[in-house]
This record gives structure tokens, sequence and C-alpha cells, in this order.
């Protein structure tokens, strides 16, 4: 809910104020705070109702779950709200470019929590145990949605973060803008959390030790995380205010001078981290056997940072732009095509070891990926013919030109041809059970090769007409010009490509 209002919404301002289209700008704003008031709403009331058999579903058991109703009480019940807000709204303050109130709010909430935790606690506090964790939780962000709601009444008249109930809408616009990006940000979340729970579930067989240091070493890889995630979500704003607003070539020294610094950081992170991987997790446990495991998998994480970082920057990117459909693609490419896949290949071939190279294989094929669509959104159409032949075809491809599916089947219609001929020509030698098999071998390479024949046209029928109207709907949308329905996942991305 954080990424789909907060993302969503903060892109859209910014684009609008590109644009100064300072409607949309106040409308986008009130949407994602109203809406993510509602959705934090619909959430506690959901949980309350359906408590006790939501948490045995997600494990809780007799000796855990009074403790974790106790927990939930403050952080879902009451506090389901606040949590959504805050993050929101920090969210729709950065849009606007004021970053520093936007980190004040949010660090203000976040040190608040680690002063009261002990006090609410603890038995020389007020011996709460896990429910005084959950009320200094709720309390944390209520304080940090305090500071926005003090903050937005100084700027009043002055900010473009709007919360008046009558700019609240649900205006077709605003609402495609919003999801294109919001909801491809919060599966990523998702899919985000569903690979770390596939990742702890193969390393609990390798029993608690082994679980303590991928722990640890995940704690100590995410600072990292966060640094590369805060920079590509800092760049945001500036990119979505100079794209929308034509000035591309800002945007291009804002994206490069951002990746010099997030990789030049990262690479040398990457140095301390694998060159002093013991040292790092022996200041979270003593454990010899536990220092070793984390020593290991911290070296396997911190490979991919630089890769990492230009995935977050790529994603970023993608997300300023509104160009949902390419974030998703990310998203669904790190952990559903990529990660989760080579945790289960790495373990097998590595047990447990190969599970901390699984994020160094994906984001790998991810900087890729992400260095390919950059070629292709900064490289304009107009300078194609100045290119070799291998980046004709990259251009082409990426700008579905044609599809890559026509080559592949292609290529398997020639060799099944070549095979069924082939087999059936052995054939003629052989015999089985029912006596010398030629017979049915000279059938074979008669009707074989036109069966084969039949299967790839009727599959290059489904392909033409893919083709024909991705080039209808190109040539409609040439035709028609700003009045033409916008894709809601891309954008006009003209203006970048002729910069």
């Amino acid at each position: 809910v954080n990424n789909l209002f907060g993302v969503g919404s903060s892109s859209m301002m910014s684009r609008s104020l590109g644009k100064k289209d300072y409607e949309t700008v106040y409308r986008s704003a009130a949407f994602g705070f109203y809406c993510s008031i509602f959705a934090g709403l619909l959430f506690s009331i959901a949980y309350t109702v359906f408590q006790v058999p939501l948490l045995n579903l997600l494990g809780a058991t007799e000796e855990t779950l009074g403790a974790t109703i106790g927990y939930a009480r403050w952080t879902v019940t009451f506090g389901a709200v606040p949590a959504i807000l805050n993050v929101v709204l920090a969210y729709l303050v950065r849009a606007e470019g004021a970053a520093m109130h936007a980190s004040i709010g949010t660090m203000s909430g976040c040190f608040l929590n680690i002063l009261l935790d002990p006090i609410f606690i603890l038995p020389w506090g007020l011996n709460m145990g896990a429910e005084g964790a959950g009320l200094a939780t709720f309390l944390s962000n209520c304080v940090a949605c305090l500071y926005f709601f003090v903050l937005l009444y100084v700027k009043r008249g002055r900010t473009y973060v709007c919360v008046n109930p009558k700019m609240f809408s649900f205006k077709r616009h605003i609402v495609v803008g919003v999801c294109a990006v919001g909801i491809p940000a919060s599966i990523q979340n998702l899919l985000n959390v569903t690979g770390m729970s596939v990742l702890n579930n193969f390393t609990s067989a390798f029993g608690s030790n082994a679980v303590a240091a991928m722990g640890i070493a995940q704690k100590i890889n995410s600072v990292t995380v966060q640094i590369a995630l805060g920079l590509s979500q800092g760049i945001m704003p500036l990119i979505s205010y100079n794209y929308a607003s034509g000035n591309i070539k800002r945007m291009k020294k804002t994206f490069f001078f951002t990746a010099r610094i997030a990789l030049v950081f990262l690479v040398l992170m990457e140095i301390a981290y694998y060159a002093g991987a013991r040292t790092w997790v022996g200041l979270f446990m003593q454990d010899q056997q536990i220092v070793d495991y984390g020593a290991r998998f911290l070296q396997g994480f911190c490979l991919g940072m630089p890769f990492l970082a230009i995935d977050f920057l790529a994603v970023g990117v993608f997300q300023a732009c509104g160009l949902g459909k390419n974030a998703f693609l990310f998203a669904i490419l790190r952990k559903v095509v990529l990660e989760i896949p080579a945790l289960f290949i790495l373990n097998a071939l590595f047990p447990l070891y190969g599970l901390a190279y699984a994020q160094f294989a994906a984001e790998l094929v991810l900087a890729i990926a992400a260095t390919v669509l950059a070629f292709i959104f900064i490289v304009p159409a107009k300078r194609r013919d100045q290119m070799g032949k291998f980046g004709k075809f990259l251009h082409d491809t990426c700008n579905f030109r044609y599809l890559i599916i026509e080559k592949i089947l292609q290529a398997l219609y020639i060799f099944a041809t070549a095979l069924t001929i082939l087999i059936g020509f052995f054939m003629l030698f052989c015999s089985d059970w029912s006596g010398w098999m030629g017979g049915k071998g000279i059938l074979l390479m008669i009707l074989g090769p036109i069966g084969v024949r039949v299967t790839y046209e009727l599959l290059m029928m489904a392909v033409l007409a893919v083709k024909n109207i991705i080039s209808i709907n190109n040539k409609l949308r040439n035709q028609n010009g700003d009045a033409a329905a916008p894709d809601i996942f891309s954008p006009d991305m003209s203006n970048l490509k002729d910069a």
C-alpha cells in the first residue's frame, strides 16, 4: 500500500509539475493521501475481524499467539493508518523536492521508536513485552505523521502537497497515472518479501546456525541495498520533472551523475565487505560456525552490489517517467524468472553456500537488461541508420520492429523438418515386433514435413496478428497525436528519443 499510493502519487505529482499542470499535482496528492487512509482503515478492519485465523495461518502457536495479538493490536488494529500514512506523506513531500523534510519526518519516527522500545518492553520500564514494542511503533508512526501535518500547515500556500478533500476524486487520468506506476512498485515489494521467505526456507534446512548467519549477512548487506534504493528514489522527482518539462539533457546528467556516485561507492563497499567479511559478521555473533557461514554468505551477497545499483536506478527512472510496464517487467525478472529459480539451481549445485550467489546472478542479468533498455530509450530512432548491424538488431528488437519469436520459429521449423526426414530415413533400415518399419518411415518423411509446416504457419499467423496490432496502434497514435488515448503503462517517449 505504501508503494502503491506513495510511489504512484509522487511520480504523478513530479511529472505534472514538469508540465505545469498544477491541478493534476493537487489532485494526485489528495488521491494518494486519502486512498492511503482508506486502505489503512480497510486493512485494519479486515485484520481485526479475521485476527485469530489469520495469525494461525501465518504460523502463530499457542505460546506466541497472545504476544502476537498484543503486538498487532497497536501496529495493525490501531496503527495501520499512521504506519501507511507517514510513508506516503514522505513520498508526497519528496515529490516537490523537499527531500530533507521527508528524511527528517521518517527518521524522527525511527529514532523515537528506538528510544521507546526499551522503556515499554523491559522490566525496568513499563514491562509490556511484545505489546510494548507495538505501542512504541504506533506512537513513533503517529509522531512522524504529526511532523508532516505541521510541515504542511507551516508551508500552507507554498506547497503542492494538497490534503484538501475537495481535490480528492477518481478522475480517470489520475487513477490510471497513479496505479500504472504504483501497482508495479507494490508488486515488486511483495515479490521481494516472497524471495526472502524462499531464501529463509532453503536455509532452515541446514540448521539454526545457518539461519542465524543468513540473517546477519542479510542485515549487513541491507545497509548498501538501502543506500542504492535511497539514491534511486532520490533522483525520481528530478527525473520526473525534467522528463515531463522536456529538459532531457538535464535528466540524463542527473541519471549519469547519480550512477557514477552509486557505482563508485558500492564498489568500495563491495571490497570492504568481501575483504572483511569475518570481521563484519563477528560484530554481531561470536559463535565460530555462525561467523564462518555468515562470512561466506556476505561475500556472495556483496558481489551483486554494483549491479544492484544499476537495477535500482533503472527501476527508479522507469517509475519516474511513468513506465510502469518496464518497472513491472524488472520486478518479475528479478524474483520470479531469475532469483527464485537460481535459488533452486545453485542450492542443488552448491548446497547452502550457493544460496548467497542467487542475488548476484539475478542482478547481473538485470543490469544487462537495464543497460539495453537505457540504450533503446537514449538512442533516438533517427540515428538508427548510423549504427552497425548489431546495434540495428538491438534497436529494432527492443522497439518491436520485429519479434524474436519469428526467428525462433523459423529455426525450430528447419530443425523439426530435418529431424522428421532423418528419423523417417533411419526407419527404412529398422524393424520392430510388427516387422519392417520402412512403410512408416516413408509416411513420416512425406507427412511429417507437411505437419510441421502447417504447425509453423499457424504459429506465424498468430505472430503476424500481434505485429499487425502493434503496427495499427502505432499508426493510430501517430495520426491522432495528443488526442490519442495514452497507453497507461507506456507514456510517449518521443521527447526522450529526439533529444
